[in-house]
């Protein structure tokens, strides 16, 4: 270790070296802000990426040897902090979410009954399949690190990131997509897409703002905190109450029967007292257009629109969420390959062997890619190999000069 620290110290630290540790020192950061943010939880906000640079910086103002020490910290820091997180930090906070989860379930489902049929229903998690899910993903991750160096890990995370896909429930963002909207007096019956105004029939009053409106869900959450000052909220009542209310647009209007009616991105409004909060959102009567999906049906010779059973839906949002969502979706397709490159990238960089002389730096790809990829090869180390095996055998089988 005292060999390794004396021979930084004798290092020639250029400007140029700064540039370069300040650009390796942003790709670090990338990787220690995934990890912190998905493995442990930990919001660092938007100016993390500003701290590593800056410590170099001022590193390099006390001593320029100081700065290739930090890096390096830095970069070592890397993997030991990935291994905590992926085998003891990430699976300890999935159990306490998990848990945390359910209880919040069974208390709102203990709190009304009535209520309970709008609850997500708690999945029985197999704790061995689970377990073998994990080990596998972990001997994955280590497998990888051994034969592709840091290229393994961001391959196998980008491989995962692509075949694989969500398989939750349906929800009204994902059929979107894929159901047209129709015109309320020509809706098709069954699983339909409509969009319009709301018109009241019989108006209600809500709790916290008092509006006039078709609907509310209200809730009331005890405010307590943790031990490190962070604020939690633990709901002790909630209310759902809709009457059946009219949607509208220029062809006509279709009354919508409310029950398991579920609100998505509207206005929360709220106040606090007591050590409590009050918050509801407000189904009112407005200039907004609102996107609905459900069921389109016949009852008592009305067409009406109501909760699909087989699909398991009925959704209401305001259509401005619908654009921010898809407009985002567009926006990260594009990036996408973007960010997969700027990984491989950042990859081939912690991967590959950086040596610092005084002569420049050297940039030596990790083993693997060395030797199994021609365009990662050292020609030039193989021609130098090959002209001094020439020279060789020129020497060995050279006829002896006469004198």
């Amino acid at each position: 270790m005292e060999d390794l620290y004396n021979s930084i110290m004798q290092q020639d630290v250029t400007i140029g070296l700064l540039v370069g540790a300040l650009v390796v020192s942003l790709i670090v950061a990338f990787f220690h802000y995934m990890i912190f943010t998905g493995l442990y939880k930990i919001n660092l906000g938007k100016y993390f990426f500003a701290v590593y640079p800056i410590l170099l910086v001022v590193l390099y103002f006390i001593q320029p040897q100081f700065m290739l020490i930090g890096i390096g910290s830095l970069f070592v820091l890397t993997f030991p902090m990935a291994l905590l997180g992926i085998v003891i930090i990430a699976p300890a906070l999935g159990i306490r979410e998990r848990v945390n989860y359910q209880n919040k379930q069974q208390e709102l489902a203990r709190i009304t009954n009535k209520n309970a049929q709008y609850l997500k229903p708690v999945k029985k998690k197999n704790w061995i399949w689970e377990l073998l899910k994990s080990l596998f993903f972990i001997a994955c991750f280590f497998g990888s690190f051994a034969v592709l160096g840091f290229f393994g890990p961001i391959l196998l995370i980008v491989l995962t990131a692509l075949i694989s896909k969500k398989r939750s429930g349906s929800n009204l963002m994902k059929l979107q997509k894929s159901l047209p909207t129709s015109k309320i007096r020509s809706v098709a019956m069954g699983l339909a897409e409509i969009q319009g105004k709301i018109v009241i029939d019989e108006a209600l009053t809500s709790r916290v703002k008092s509006k006039r409106c078709a609907g509310y869900y209200y809730l009331i959450q005890e405010i307590s905190h943790d031990d490190d000052g962070k604020e939690q909220l633990s709901t002790i009542h909630t209310d759902f109450l809709y009457n059946p209310f009219f949607l509208e647009d220029e062809t006509g209007r279709i009354k919508v029967i409310p029950d398991k009616l579920q609100l998505l991105h509207f206005n929360e409004y709220s106040y606090r007292s007591n050590g409590k909060k009050y918050t509801e959102y407000v189904l009112e009567e407005d200039d907004k257009l609102y996107l609905m999906i459900g069921k389109a049906s016949i009852e008592n010779n009305e067409p009406v629109f109501m909760y699909d059973e087989n699909k398991r839906i009925l959704s209401i949002t305001p259509t401005t969420a619908v654009e921010k969502h898809d407009q985002a979706i567009y926006y990260l397709s594009k990036a996408r390959p973007y960010i997969i490159a700027f990984l491989l990238w950042a990859a081939f960089i912690l991967s590959s062997d950086i040596r610092v002389t005084s002569s420049g730096v050297s940039v030596n790809p990790h083993r693997y890619l060395s030797r199994n990829f021609t365009i990662f090869k050292d020609n030039k180390s193989e021609k130098e190999a090959q002209a001094t095996n020439e020279n060789s055998d020129e020497a060995i089988y050279a006829e002896p000069v006469e004198n």
